[in-house]
């Protein structure tokens, strides 16, 4: 057993999916399957009921009109959309027994939730169709780390101390201490999750994208937002203003995706207004951290 699917393992009852989300995730693989299915299973939960309708019913879809139905949401987003929305809502839930001394869970959804709408801004920018697959990505990029704190907080602490004083990146921190980093251990929990197979490909090889001949772009632009959002987390960087020497870029990440620190200036104000939509919607007890 990898020192990876130990971990998985050694969390998998304190992390796990809600039932409810297992039943779509069925669903979504099946062909056969019918909206009227999709809608029965999410109206069996109502938290995720609640959930599902406070979002498209949110400024993030602006859909122009009251959504007061599941087949209603079902009809106007599809299933697809509705079942990522599932899945974000489910990881985070999944997530809430994680106390505040073993990482600062309201900064982690925030840099994650600014990873996500980066990148689907940036699939955008790349036509890729399935842009808001990319902004589940982006979400669940770090949730390695959050298996790693629970099972090693003072190899990470460590960690973190390193790549800080040594302006080393954490994952090469991580590699030297444990022989392991966060993309490999989150796409870890993600195949024990079952999730999408893009997802866990993505996280797998969002370090190095050069390095996969499956869902290329999508991980280059993974890393290309995880970068950024990693970036604009520290302290005294208030504005998203960034040179190529400033991100630490392999040239041939931006040549995979075609686009350059300058082409992608203009998504920053839009950046800023998706933040503030999706936190208030997904993650409301992170809604505070915008202003910090």
């Amino acid at each position: 057993m990898s020192i990876e699917q130990q971990w998985v393992s050694q969390t998998s009852e304190l992390f796990s999916l809600p039932e409810a989300y297992l039943q779509l995730k069925q669903l979504i693989d099946d062909t056969d399957s019918s909206m009227q299915q999709f809608a029965a299973i999410i109206s069996s939960d109502p938290a995720l009921t609640i959930n599902i309708l406070h979002m498209v019913n949110s400024a993030y879809f602006n859909l122009g009109h009251k959504i007061g139905t599941v087949s209603l949401a079902l009809n106007m987003l599809g299933t697809q959309q509705v079942h990522d929305l599932a899945l974000a809502t489910s990881v985070t839930s999944a997530f809430d027994k994680i106390p505040e001394e073993v990482t600062n869970m309201t900064q982690f959804w925030h840099k994650s939730i600014h990873c996500g709408v980066l990148a689907q801004l940036l699939a955008r920018r790349c036509n890729v169709l399935d842009s808001e697959r990319l902004f589940i990505a982006g979400l669940l990029h770090d949730i390695g780390h959050l298996i790693m704190y629970q099972n090693i907080p003072e190899k990470m602490n460590l960690a973190l101390q390193l790549s800080k004083q040594k302006g080393i990146p954490l994952h090469l921190v991580e590699q030297k201490l444990v022989n392991s980093d966060y993309a490999k251990v989150g796409s870890e929990l993600m195949q024990v999750w079952g999730l999408p197979k893009s997802i866990i490909i993505t996280t797998q090889c969002q370090l190095m994208p050069t390095k996969t001949t499956e869902y290329k772009l999508q991980s280059a632009i993974i890393h290309i937002a995880a970068t950024i959002a990693n970036a604009s987390a520290n302290p005294g960087q208030e504005n998203l203003q960034f040179t190529e020497a400033d991100l630490f870029i392999d040239p041939v990440i931006w040549q995979i995706t075609g686009l350059s620190p300058e082409s992608i200036e203009p998504i920053y104000k839009e950046v800023d207004e998706q933040l503030a939509l999706a936190i208030s919607i997904l993650f409301p007890r992170a809604r505070a951290s915008v202003s910090q």
